[in-house]
C-alpha cells in the first residue's frame, strides 16, 4: 500500500486560485521591509553554516580560487583598481578568509 505525504498539486492549485498572489499583496502592504529583513538573516545563518563547515566561501579551494583571481584581476576599491602587489599582507588573508570587506551584507 503506498502512502501519500502531500498533495503534489497543492502548489498549482495555490497559484490558479490566486491565493499566492493575494499573500504577496498583503505581506507587502503590511511589513515592506520583511523580505529584505529576512533575506539579511537568511543570509547571516548560511555564512555562519558555511564558516562551520568550512563549505562555499570558506573552502580551501574557493580561497585559492579567490587568491588567484586577487592576483590575476586586482581589486576595486572604491572604484580604484589596486594591484595585488600594492596590498598589505593583512588585507590578503582579510579578503581571503571573509571575502570582500567593502561589501556589507
Amino acid at each position: 500500500m503506498a502512502k501519500n505525504f502531500g498533495d503534489k498539486n497543492a502548489g498549482r492549485r495555490n497559484t490558479e486560485s490566486g491565493f499566492l498572489a493575494e499573500l504577496n499583496c498583503k505581506i507587502s502592504k503590511e511589513r515592506p521591509t520583511l523580505r529584505s529583513e529576512t533575506g539579511k538573516l537568511g543570509a547571516k545563518v548560511t555564512i555562519r553554516k558555511q564558516r562551520i563547515n568550512l563549505t562555499g566561501m570558506f573552502s580551501k579551494k574557493t580561497q585559492i580560487q579567490r587568491k588567484g583571481n586577487l592576483v590575476r584581476w586586482e581589486i576595486m576599491i572604491k572604484n580604484v583598481r589596486v594591484p595585488y602587489k600594492k596590498l598589505s599582507s593583512d588585507f590578503i588573508d582579510y579578503y581571503l578568509e571573509y571575502g570582500n570587506p567593502f561589501i556589507k551584507i
